[in-house]
């Protein structure tokens, strides 16, 4: 009965020692107050003294029991740490914090969570928020000043946007009138006829400033000869008259000066084919006129040369544009067929042309 007895006294010590333990399991830091206070190597007043601390000596205590502090003796940097017993009359707590439960710990864990989660809630909030305005902006076309919330991103127009990136294909129809000059190798005199043009094109967007843009245009090209002859009353006045399809091949280099207004400028070759055409002979002498209207006009089928000239385009809104220019056309081939031709006195013709020609583009 009395070793039953021992074993129950002594399991209940463990028990009681390891509760205490575990109650005060704490980072005590501790001030020595005393001259010399002595650590002994077991809890009580007679156990063996083990070491003996200065007073204002710091030192660490992880468990308490009792009157008595558990102490780290301080040692030399990397020996092995050794513990004694302290009483709590020999020094004061400048430190202690409880150890924290396990459970509270958890708890605090997932407040966290909770908390960080919240926060990347509101951010994709704020993110779909500021897309959301961005697209709708653009949409409308509408400029608006950088934000804060737009992570300072530049929002520029509708406008903007289309004429810094040039749609890669256009579509344009064109009308405008023709004035015609002939050039040839005798000194009659030579008056323009207005004629007109109308026709379309394709446009080439090459980059931000230059367009590769082919035409077919259907002209209608008119001018008058006069040939006086001196010291009698006789006199010739040849009308020419041609209807023609012409192809030019132009590039276009813009000069962008806003988003509605630029002025451009051009040139590029044509070719050309005569559809049909006529010359009207009127002879004047002694105050009678006779005149004869022949079909071909002594011209050849094909006429080729150069273009060139300057205009303006307004832009009208939805990628459309208006433009109005500016066109010379110098013809290099010599159009007259002087082996058909019952005029012997000419060899040579080639076209002048001034155009002025309104267009339209999408």
């Amino acid at each position: 009965m009395k070793t039953r007895g021992k074993a129950i006294g002594l399991l209940f010590f463990i028990a009681l020692f390891c509760f205490s333990i575990t109650a005060q399991a704490a980072a005590i830091k501790l001030r020595i107050k005393v001259p010399n206070a002595n650590v002994r190597a077991e809890p009580g007043a007679a156990a063996r003294i083990i070491f003996q601390a200065p007073q204002g000596t710091i030192l660490e205590s992880e468990n308490r029991q009792g009157e008595w502090y558990r102490v780290a003796i301080p040692g030399p940097v990397g020996g092995v740490t050794k513990y004694g017993f302290i009483h709590q009359s020999t020094v004061d707590v400048i430190e202690e914090s409880k150890e924290v439960p396990k459970q509270e710990k958890t708890d605090a864990r997932k407040e966290e969570g909770k908390k960080v989660e919240e926060k990347q809630k509101v951010e994709e909030k704020k993110e779909v928020e500021v897309s959301e305005e961005v697209g709708w902006i653009i949409k409308k076309g509408k400029a608006k000043a950088p934000s804060k919330t737009e992570a300072n991103k530049e929002i520029p127009s509708n406008e903007s946007l289309q004429n810094r990136k040039s749609q890669p294909i256009g579509m344009g129809l064109k009308i405008g009138t023709n004035f015609t000059n002939l050039s040839m190798d005798v000194e009659d005199e030579v008056q323009s006829i207005m004629g007109f043009c109308v026709g379309g094109s394709v446009t080439l967007g090459l980059n931000e400033f230059l367009e590769l843009e082919p035409e077919i245009l259907f002209a209608t090209k008119r001018s008058r000869q006069f040939t006086d002859y001196y010291g009698s009353s006789y006199s010739n006045e040849i009308e020419w008259r041609s209807t023609v399809i012409e192809v030019p091949v132009l590039i276009r280099a813009s000069i962008p000066l806003g988003d509605v207004f630029r002025p451009f400028i051009f040139a590029g070759p044509y070719s050309s084919i005569r559809i049909g055409g006529k010359k009207i002979v009127t002879t004047k002498y002694k105050g009678k006129s006779l005149s004869e209207e022949e079909e071909g006009a002594d011209l050849k089928l094909f006429d080729f040369g150069y273009a060139f000239g300057a205009g303006c385009g307004f832009q009208i809104g939805g990628g459309s544009r208006l433009s109005l220019q500016i066109r010379f056309t110098n013809g290099l081939a010599n159009i007259f067929d002087s082996k058909n031709s019952p005029i012997t006195w000419i060899q040579s013709i080639k076209t002048r042309n001034l155009s002025l020609i309104l267009g339209f583009s999408i």
